[in-house]
């Protein structure tokens, strides 16, 4: 088994990135607070502003109450590249509120597991936290269903395509209120509706890219989408546990997964077992996501510029995730060369019914009883286009994963995307 390299997130810093567009705060005696709902008042930060200028307004901020202690989850371990980044931002946070702000990270979600964090959260017993709202469709009727199938309207493309949909899809859920009322309802303040993973493809123990080949193979899914993206394949939809997902390939009960390459990090026992990655070149599979969120009545009393700082760099590692996915991709795709597999692209069939799924899936919106479904997919294939555009006019990869010497060219840089980001996205939501 291959090691597998430390990768912990490069974050950008909070003084910001030349050229990026800043508002300022400002002062307050009790605002909005964004999202989120009201705030404890004080002063307020620009976007931007170095970390002197936090410092202080913590200082001020913080003169006449008591000190904040965080307890913060992730559904990672602390080894792992994730989990590194939560650690990273928790540091960067107690940093620059000059110690006003003490952050204890709940890995592996030792408070409670992921399907219980929005209830952790509620009882307070956790702070922030990550929720994956998909596996509480119950619990979350809108984000159950959008917060998986939005993400089959995204293109292909490694580096293009994930950066126009992470940035569309933010947009167009800040734009929508029942999706922001759905959390503050449950007593949940938003600093991340819903934060995009990695691209899922399809790992494989043999290099099956047609339909007939797929037909009756036994492939593990995550989510309902998944499940009916395979079904329309011709395989068989299973479901194993992320810790169970090695054994289950090396026994032989399941031929393939839907998965995303950047969990290769973690398990790269995965690429030994099943080293062929399919990835579809005009489709997606849909993609398991997390929103992250915090206790909304404590977010209530906070000072603005400690939801600001929780806000801001919310938004800092979303751009930062997507700045290592070069190097990760690299990674995997020498792991997997290395067993004698690759990325592979799959066969006009496979495309064509993986496109159909999704295609219904995404025209059923128009009968979807709580928003109004239609609007809602009209907005957001007018925000792909527009990132679309924006992102390609900043020169960004638009090769598919099979295209390997096109997406793994030198000079990836995030700082591009990283300003339209934070002018297009972050600002204009930030609390205030």
């Amino acid at each position: 088994m291959m090691n597998v390299p430390s990768r912990k997130r490069a974050l950008l810093p909070l003084a910001g990135l030349a050229g990026v567009a800043v508002v300022i705060a400002g002062c307050t005696d009790g605002g909005t607070g964004g999202a989120g709902g009201e705030n404890g008042g004080g002063p307020g930060v620009e976007f931007g502003a170095p970390i002197d200028a936090w410092q202080a307004a913590f200082d001020e901020a913080f003169a006449e109450i008591d000190d904040v202690e965080l307890v913060w989850n992730t559904s990672n371990s602390a080894t792992d590249p994730t989990g590194m980044g939560v650690q990273a931002i928790a540091d960067k946070v107690e940093e620059y509120s000059n110690g006003h702000v003490s952050v204890e990270v709940s890995f592996v979600d030792s408070v409670a597991p992921i399907t219980e964090t929005f209830q952790a959260l509620q009882d307070g017993r956790l702070d922030v936290s990550n929720v994956g709202t998909f596996l509480r469709p119950e619990e979350f009727p809108i984000m159950g269903v959008f917060g998986h199938e939005v993400a089959t309207t995204r293109g292909p493309s490694v580096i293009a395509d994930s950066l126009s949909s992470i940035a569309a899809f933010q947009e167009t859920y800040w734009d929508t209120p029942e999706v922001i009322a759905e959390f503050r309802d449950k007593g949940l303040a938003v600093f991340n509706p819903q934060s995009v993973a990695a691209q899922n493809v399809l790992f494989c123990t043999q290099p099956w890219t047609s339909l007939a080949e797929l037909e009756g193979k036994q492939i593990r899914v995550a989510s309902q989408i998944q499940a009916r993206q395979v079904q329309a394949l011709g395989g068989v939809p299973v479901t194993v546990t992320v810790t169970d997902l090695y054994e289950s390939l090396q026994r032989g009960i399941v031929d393939c997964l839907v998965y995303g390459p950047v969990g290769l990090q973690q398990f790269p026992g995965i690429g030994e077992l099943a080293p062929y990655l399919m990835n579809p070149q005009s489709a997606t599979f849909g993609i398991n996501t997390n929103s992250y969120l915090a206790n909304g009545e404590r977010w209530a009393t906070w000072p603005l510029v400690l939801q600001q700082l929780l806000f801001d760099v919310h938004a800092e590692d979303e751009v930062a995730s997507q700045a290592g996915r070069p190097a990760a991709y690299q990674f995997v795709l020498e792991l997997v060369e290395g067993e004698g597999g690759g990325f592979l692209g799959f066969d006009q069939d496979v495309e064509d019914a993986l496109k159909a799924v999704n295609d219904e899936a995404v025209a059923a919106w128009s009968d979807f009883p709580l928003l109004d479904g239609d609007d809602f997919r009209e907005r957001l294939f007018a925000n792909l286009e527009k990132w679309e555009g924006l992102v390609e006019e900043a020169g960004y990869s638009d090769a598919p994963f099979s295209d390997t010497e096109a997406w793994l060219a030198p000079g990836f840089d995030i700082a591009a995307f990283a300003e339209l980001y934070y002018e297009n996205v972050t600002i204009p939501n930030r609390p205030s």
